[in-house]
C-alpha cells in the first residue's frame, strides 16, 4: 500500500476461525482496518485478539 492510498478496509466473515487466524494478523501488519463477523458473542474476544478493530455478532 502506498501513502497516497486510503486505508484498506476488510470485512472478515468467520473472524474467530482458523483461516482468520492466518489472515487477520497479516492484514493488521499491512495497516488494514479490520471488521469481523462472528456467529456467537463468545467469539468476539477471539476476533479482537486476532486483530479485528470492530466485531459484530450475527448469522
Amino acid at each position: 500500500m502506498t501513502e497516497s492510498n486510503s486505508q484498506l478496509r476488510v470485512l472478515t466473515v468467520g473472524a474467530s476461525g482458523p483461516v482468520a487466524g492466518l489472515i487477520l494478523p497479516e492484514l493488521r501488519k499491512r495497516g488494514a482496518h479490520l471488521r469481523g463477523l462472528v456467529h456467537k458473542e463468545d467469539d468476539e474476544q477471539t476476533a479482537r485478539d486476532l486483530g479485528a478493530d470492530e466485531v459484530m455478532v450475527g448469522d
